[in-house]
């Protein structure tokens, strides 16, 4: 889903965080496209953070390797960002109670400054989101010593500072395992 993406100056950072399956194989059949971070198995936050560190573009966005975007994902991201550092956009459960369910039925979505929503509920899907790397690491990227929730944690310390908008549509399909 991401060589479908409409928005062309995409560079693509995969991150293999000791994986055992054959997708080092898989990716490595992309080599002109991707470029493949290989580390012993340190989790989700280590990956992602390896990958802001590499990454040479003014904007970042993430996709866990389960999930999968829309074409026009990261075009209709910049396009409605405005002045906003962060942006993030509905989703669509795949598989579970809620399969071909919209997020946005179940859980109220907010744009602007929404600390104090964020605070009470995670309403962000990770492989929605795109940030300004800059904004990212000033942030302090995700904390490390947390094995589940960096993803919030990060969102709460961004939310602090940064209005975020948000893109009304479904543009990342979420699998739920």
């Amino acid at each position: 889903s991401v060589f479908a993406q409409t928005y062309p100056h995409i560079e693509i950072i995969a991150v293999d965080d000791g994986s055992s399956d054959r997708s080092v194989e898989i990716l490595e059949r992309h080599s002109g496209r991707v470029v493949l971070v290989r580390q012993k198995n340190s989790g989700a936050a280590a990956a992602r953070n390896r990958a802001v560190r590499v990454a040479r573009g003014k904007w970042i966005a993430f996709l866990d390797a389960d999930d999968l975007w829309a074409p026009t994902k990261i075009q209709r991201q910049l396009d409605a960002r405005g002045h906003r550092l962060w942006s993030y956009t509905d989703s669509i459960f795949m598989g579970g109670v809620n399969d071909g369910r919209k997020d946005s039925d179940l859980n109220e979505k907010y744009q602007g400054r929404v600390l104090e929503m964020l605070v009470r509920n995670n309403f962000l899907c990770v492989s929605s989101v795109l940030i300004e790397r800059e904004a990212h690491l000033d942030a302090g990227g995700f904390s490390e010593s947390l094995q589940s929730i960096e993803d919030w944690e990060l969102w709460i310390r961004l939310a602090s500072a940064h209005e975020i908008a948000y893109v009304n549509e479904p543009l990342v399909k979420y699998r739920v395992h």
